[in-house]
């Protein structure tokens, strides 16, 4: 990055100017970043104006425009701005005089508020810091009353750059360059943004942990490293001495070789030799010597050995290439662990599987015997029903998994202080600890409702004797004129007059509660 100058300014209300002022004289509680040894270095050209004098200054120029509406208490009152130069830029800073740094300063300051058309308030230079700098101070109102928030636009920001690159361009220090160039120029997009100078003393401790702990972590990936590196060279040493000892044995046996191979010349013209002199002598086949046939056929089984031996050794030491062994090795050691991976994934998933055919069998086996456990309790049931009764007992007969899931899908409320199932044309109470009036009362309220709301032609109540009494009783008070069946214990259903009826209930044993 080149040696660059830039500015910038915010407005702010009257709490968060005061809050800046005092920073800049250091009449608040000091930051922790601020040298204090250094604080006497600071320059105050011009002290900065207090907020109620701002905003009277504010109040007046604002007049000029005659505004229909008050000034809002929260409106900004106060422009300020802060002078920065690069990390490159510095030093030059650095190496001028304090009379130098104050004069170019206010020859920055001055010329950016006249820029703006309004005027300078306050200006203070910064050295206590971990870079210099200056903060300056306007009205947030120009002369003409228009507030400087409107009047600073992108092309005026701009201009502002170029005003205090040319008061310092004679130090080879220019304006900064702008942030769609950088970030054309392949710049990290992260360090176009501006951060203040609070940000930065607040940053910065931080990033620095970061690249320390970065730079920790490359040294120990270093060490580790290295720590490697020698063990491979020791495997390479060590690999080393048996190829050594190859060489050596190759050797030995090329040696061997050689010595084999002349015993076998030798033995072969000693062999034509004997062969001439026999043919000679007898002029037929030849004889030879058993002994020395014996001997060439060692000698020359020897050498084929030897030849077989020296192409295993060659081969070994191709083999031990160290860079062969090490790709080898590596090779291996993935297909193993490739292996070794497809083989715990296929057990982990045959073991999910079982798990869920397991459930899947538990579920349909649970099913089943509450469907069987249901039928059998319809068909029981049916034995104290005739057809003539309930149809949907007969149902029960027909289909005992279809009258099953009918009793599954049965709604279970409380009704009237009491427990009960309801299904279709029929209501039963569950076993509970209510009274036998209570039942009673319930089991005759919603039987009526249910009987007008599907048409039933008759009512027919399987009770014990207390609750048949006192629904009789309920019956003639709403002025029931009609029959009621009866199941005795024999399973013959009669049919009384409703005075006739309370009698046999009071003598009859053979009511089934339900």
């Amino acid at each position: 990055m080149s040696k660059s100058v830039s500015t910038r300014v915010v407005h702010k209300y009257a709490s968060l100017a005061k809050g800046q002022r005092r920073h800049d004289v250091r009449s608040e509680p000091v930051p922790n970043y601020v040298d204090q040894t250094r604080t006497h270095l600071n320059s105050i050209f011009l002290e900065p104006r207090a907020e109620k004098a701002l905003r009277d200054i504010c109040l007046d120029r604002r007049a000029l425009r005659n505004p229909q509406r008050a000034m809002k208490k929260d409106a900004a009152i106060a422009t300020l701005g802060i002078i920065t130069f690069s990390h490159e830029a510095q030093p030059v800073i650095n190496a001028l005089s304090i009379a130098e740094q104050n004069a170019l300063y206010k020859e920055a300051a001055d010329r950016i508020s006249a820029e703006l058309n309004t005027t300078l308030t306050g200006l203070v230079v910064h050295r206590d810091e971990s870079a210099p700098h200056a903060h300056y101070q306007m009205p947030a109102y120009n002369l003409e009353g228009i507030p400087l928030s409107k009047s600073i636009n992108r092309e005026v920001a701009k201009r502002l750059q170029d005003v205090v690159g040319e008061v310092y361009q004679s130090h080879e220090i220019h304006r900064g360059k702008p942030k769609f160039e950088r970030i054309l120029a392949g710049e990290d997009y992260s360090k176009t943004i501006n951060r203040t100078v609070r940000q930065l003393h607040e940053d910065l401790p931080k990033e620095l942990e970061a690249a320390r702990k970065a730079l920790d972590a490359a040294l120990e990936k270093l060490r580790n490293n290295e720590t490697l590196a020698l063990k491979v060279q020791e495997e390479l040493d060590a690999k080393k001495g048996d190829i050594d000892k190859l060489q050596l044995n190759i050797a030995t046996y090329e040696r061997r070789q050689a010595q084999a191979k002349e015993d076998a010349d030798a033995m072969e013209t000693k062999l034509s030799n004997v062969q001439a002199a026999v043919q000679a002598l007898t002029n037929g086949a030849p004889v030879l010597p058993k002994l020395e046939y014996e001997t060439v056929e060692v000698v020359t089984r020897r050498e084929e050995n030897l030849v077989g031996e020296l192409i295993v050794i060659t081969e070994k030491r191709k083999m031990l290439n160290l860079d062969d062994v090490n790709t080898y090795l590596q090779v291996s050691r993935a297909q193993q662990q490739y292996f070794k991976n497809e083989v715990a994934s296929q057990i982990v998933d045959i073991v999910e599987r079982n798990k869920i055919i397991d459930a899947r069998v538990d579920a349909v086996a649970k099913k089943e015997a509450k469907l069987t456990d249901l039928a059998s309790t319809l068909i029981e049931l049916d034995e104290s029903y005739s057809s003539e009764v309930n149809s949907w007992v007969q149902q029960v007969v027909l289909n005992p998994i279809e009258s099953a899931q009918q009793v599954i899908n049965a709604q279970t409320l409380i009704r009237y202080g009491v427990l009960v199932q309801m299904h279709k044309s029929r209501v039963h109470i569950l076993p509970q600890e209510a009274t036998d009036e209570l039942k009673a009362v319930a089991l005759y309220r919603i039987a009526r409702e249910q009987a007008d709301a599907e048409k039933w032609p008759e009512i027919v109540f399987t009770v014990n004797e207390a609750i048949a009494e006192k629904i009789y009783e309920m019956a003639i008070a709403d002025n029931l004129v009609a029959s009621v069946h009866v199941r005795s214990k024999d399973g013959q259903v009669r049919l009384y007059e409703l005075p006739q009826i309370c009698e046999e209930v009071l003598q009859s044993s053979g009511m089934t509660p339900s």
